[in-house]
């Protein structure tokens, strides 16, 4: 599997101006709106995903890394 024949161009961001963990979640919420795969879900949805997964356990790899997931089941694709 290619990275670049499931990431959505249109949902990838750089330099978000976020600095603490809930305002960076949100703003991947925002963007994560434009994938098409997650159509079917809110802004809100998707971040209170994150946040609950968060909660799971961190995401993050260090040196400000992190790949922040969660599962939705009305998502129809990544």
């Amino acid at each position: 599997m290619n990275f670049y024949d499931i990431a959505c161009e249109a949902a990838c961001a750089v330099n978000l101006p976020a600095k603490t963990r809930e305002d960076i979640l949100k703003a991947i919420a925002g963007q994560a709106t434009k994938a098409p795969g997650l159509s079917e879900l809110t802004e809100e949805e998707i971040y209170q995903g994150l946040l609950t997964r968060e909660k799971q356990g961190s995401t993050g790899f260090g040196n400000g890394i992190a790949i922040p997931h969660a599962r939705f089941e009305k998502a129809t694709g990544f």
